[in-house]
């Protein structure tokens, strides 16, 4: 009785509480809606050329009528200015082309009026549905609550696939069917899109709701219940969207969190849906006949019987009729094609697909910047979820006619409206749409010597500190000297200097790293005026025309107002080897990642991209601030003239490694660590955006570095374990000193 009482306290906590009745009545239309697509039966009204039956439900009745409504409530309240939903002008081409192609056709007679009408009339339908449902969410709880409501529907029709199961009599085409949809596909795709939304959500959102873990659980197996009408429906093509969808997910859930909790919850996850498939495989007599038709032997001869009887026929029109490439036969002209890429080209020709392509790839690009700048779980979670619904959908395409499947097509265009409704309340819009580039009222500053601050960072400097601060004070106007916990460095050390008035010291009482100590010098700068930053180490030894040739760069620079960063070129103390040779006749050149020494930063790039990165102490952070700038629009340079000498290592010496010169640094222990754990913690927060860069990284951190240490360096056992120490954190995501 206890557990009893517990599994209604759950089911209340989620579905019935105060707060989500009182919504329910201010989205009444909505739920309608929802509901009629998810329960409402159909009927046949008659049938068009080619024998296709018309068959129309509940929601296309309700739609007029709530349609017509909404259109009456505006005109009479004179509210005409309406929100543009996101993928708005993709849509509208979409459905242009396809209007287009479609008149074209109906003109030369080639495309019968009745079919065209109805598949047409059928898109646009869906995209009512998409903008009605968008048009009516007013806020994120409202968003919230429909999303819950239309979850507990998808359960409801899995509660109707037990049933059948229970009683053996599966009422779907092969096996079991969801309420009011015999077809294998319709009902597998119904089920598919609610499965992703469900588990999806469950994985970023609802398993962190603070309720008891029975709850959790029986809320999880709620959630992961339209499985089992997926697995019951027989749709193979469904069940491989599936698996491909779920791989999305654990992706998504891992490149979120980056613990390795989320490897145990995938592993969790996937032991769950193979209780639930062995549970059906018992239960569903006709889940069988997935198994059967999944067989790598059946595969091959299945799809030349079923699938290319259909496409054979196709790939000859558009062999017969080249001239119809362009513009294609018209929405409507096929009757299934098996394949929605080729049906959009045989139908709406090359513009058609185009215009298909463009319409995903918007949907995919909006998620998808939803989900990376998602600071909250749920809409995270949403958006990754419409984003693998989406590419579910793309999978789909390649053998169904994805898109014109009515019932799937209602349940994923919902999810959808509610998805972007939540992106739109969360995500200012200029980050939605990426305005990240300077505006032309905060263009940079010219660097001159009277607007550039020197900030050096120093914790154990040797002899040539002051002679290399010398070098320095000559080309700026002021230096800040950041002391990280050194008992050396006092202002008494500068006093007997010609340029004492120039340096101001910052004092820390223990090292605090490198990034606290830049941000300490950069924050200096803002709150004392200057314009640019000039980086240096303890160790830099600037040459005496460094600032002159990167201001040279500047002003040659074709981008100024884009400019994040302009680096130098170096050589190395002790080896005499210069990092860059390029043979641009230009002063400068671009680069990825420059290394923070001898960087003249413009401080408004610094206030647009944010603080160096304190948490990661020493290593990585130059190259973490320039992934940062290259995110917000920025492109960084190298003044390749403008030179210093850098110290590198301990003792950084040139070593042979098969046909080249190899700079082996020698870096303590505690180093190795600090490089290869905060350097894969940059490739999993860049692995997409910066994918040719993650990939050198973990080849460098992995495999080069560990490689050289043993051929080449000092204590090597010790410097190996500071490597698989920092690999391990880096999985764990800990940082810190």
């Amino acid at each position: 009785m206890e557990k009893v009482k517990k599994i209604k306290k759950a089911a209340k906590a989620f579905f019935f509480n105060i707060n989500m009745i009182k919504l329910t009545f201010q989205n009444i239309s909505v739920i309608l809606l929802m509901s009629a697509v998810a329960l409402s039966f159909g009927f046949n009204f008659g049938v068009f050329g080619g024998g296709k039956a018309i068959e129309l439900r509940m929601e296309d009745f309700l739609i007029v009528f709530l349609g017509v409504f909404f259109v009456f409530k505006i005109i009479s309240e004179k509210k005409w200015k309406l929100e543009k939903p996101p993928v708005f002008y993709s849509i509208v081409i979409w459905l242009s082309v396809l209007l287009l192609t479609t008149l074209l056709n109906l003109a030369l007679h080639k495309l019968p009026f009745d079919r065209a009408f109805f598949y047409y009339g059928k898109q646009v339908e869906f995209f009512v549905f998409y903008f009605y449902v968008f048009w009516q969410v007013k806020d994120i709880k409202s968003a919230k609550a429909l999303l819950n409501i239309f979850l507990f529907l998808g359960i409801v029709n899995a509660g109707y696939v037990v049933l059948q199961g229970i009683t053996g009599k599966g009422v779907g085409e092969y096996g079991a069917s969801a309420i009011a949809e015999k077809g294998v596909f319709p009902t597998g795709a119904f089920f598919l899109f609610f499965s992703i939304f469900s588990i999806n959500l469950f994985l970023h959102y609802y398993r962190h709701l603070k309720i008891s873990p029975l709850e959790k659980g029986i809320l999880g197996l709620a959630l992961a219940s339209p499985v089992l009408g997926l697995f019951g429906s027989d749709s193979k093509t469904n069940f491989l969207a599936f698996v491909f969808a779920f791989l999305l997910m654990m992706f998504f859930l891992f490149l979120k969190e980056k613990s390795l909790k989320s490897i145990f919850i995938v592993l969790l996850i996937l032991a769950v849906f193979v209780f639930i498939f062995l549970f059906a495989l018992e239960n569903i007599p006709y889940v069988i006949r997935l198994v059967h038709v999944l067989n790598p032997l059946n595969i091959i001869p299945n799809f030349q019987t079923g699938r290319m009887v259909v496409i054979g026929p196709l790939l000859e029109e558009i062999v017969n009729y080249p001239s119809m490439a362009f513009f294609g036969f018209g929405t409507g002209y096929i009757g299934e094609a098996h394949n929605q890429f080729l049906r959009n080209y045989i139908e709406n020709g090359v513009i058609g697909s185009i215009a298909f392509f463009l319409l995903f790839f918007s949907i995919l690009k909006v998620s998808f910047i939803g989900f990376l700048k998602a600071k909250d779980r749920f809409l995270a979670g949403v958006s990754s979820s419409i984003f693998i619904a989406t590419m579910a959908m793309l999978f789909n395409s390649l053998a169904t006619d994805a898109i014109f499947v009515v019932k799937p097509s209602e349940v994923y265009w919902i999810f959808a409206a509610l998805s972007f409704s939540v992106i739109k309340f969360s995500l200012p819009k200029k980050e939605l749409e990426e305005e990240i580039l300077p505006k032309k009222e905060s263009e940079i500053s010219i660097p001159e010597k009277k607007n550039i601050l020197a900030v050096v960072v120093a914790h154990d400097p040797d002899e040539n500190f002051i002679e290399n601060l010398k070098i320095t004070a000559e080309q700026v106007d002021k230096i800040v000297v950041v002391n990280n916990g050194s008992p050396k460095i006092t202002q008494n050390v500068f006093d007997n200097s010609w340029f004492s008035e120039k340096v101001f010291l910052i004092s820390n009482r223990e090292n605090l790293g490198q990034g606290r100590a830049l941000n300490q010098g950069a924050n200096w700068a803002k709150e004392n005026g200057f314009k640019w930053v000039l980086l240096l180490d303890q160790d830099s030894r600037a040459r005496e025309d460094m600032v002159q040739k990167q201001i040279e760069a500047f002003l040659e620079c074709d981008f100024k107002n884009k400019l994040g960063l302009v680096g130098v070129n170096c050589t190395f103390k002790g080896t005499g080897e210069v990092k860059y040779f390029y043979k641009n006749k230009t002063k400068y050149f671009e680069r990825d990642v420059v290394m923070a020494s001898g960087s003249l930063l413009p401080l408004n790039a610094f206030l647009k991209t944010g603080q160096f990165r304190e948490e990661f102490f020493v290593d990585s952070i130059d190259a973490d601030y320039c992934l940062r700038l290259r995110k917000k629009g920025f492109k960084l340079i190298v003044a390749q003239n403008a030179m210093m000498e850098q110290r590198v290592g301990s003792e950084g010496k040139m070593k042979r490694f098969l046909w080249r010169k190899i700079l082996v640094t020698n870096h303590p222990s505690k180093r190795c660590y600090y490089m290869a754990r905060n350097g894969l913690i940059l490739v999993k927060e860049h692995f997409f955006s910066e994918f040719y860069w993650s990939l050198r990284r973990i080849a460098w951190h992995l495999f080069i570095k560990p490689l050289f240490i043993i051929l080449y360096e000092k204590d090597k056992i010790n410097k190996i374990k500071g490597t698989i120490k920092g690999i391990f954190h880096a999985l764990i995501n800990k940082t810190g000193r």
